[in-house]
């Protein structure tokens, strides 16, 4: 029991510093400067590491997924 309390608190920071971030933003711009009664409303997310992070646009993330699974499908 001892030695599982051990290795426990030995793998705990490691298991801790391993997580990373993901933030989720709604993002609204204007395509066209001379259209500004025209917005668009895109889905984006800031994944964030220990060594980097990253910003995309969902669509982007999804297609990026998909082709990283191979175009498979999961049910």
């Amino acid at each position: 029991m001892r030695l599982k309390f051990i290795v426990f608190i030995i793998l705990l920071p490691q298991a801790i510093n391993a997580q990373s971030h993901r933030f989720l933003y709604s993002y609204r711009f204007v395509p066209d400067s001379s259209k500004t009664d025209s917005t668009v409303t895109e889905l984006t997310r800031l994944d964030v590491f220990t060594d980097h992070s990253e910003f995309l646009s969902d669509v982007t993330a999804k297609k990026d997924s998909a082709v990283g699974d191979g175009g498979k499908k999961q049910c």
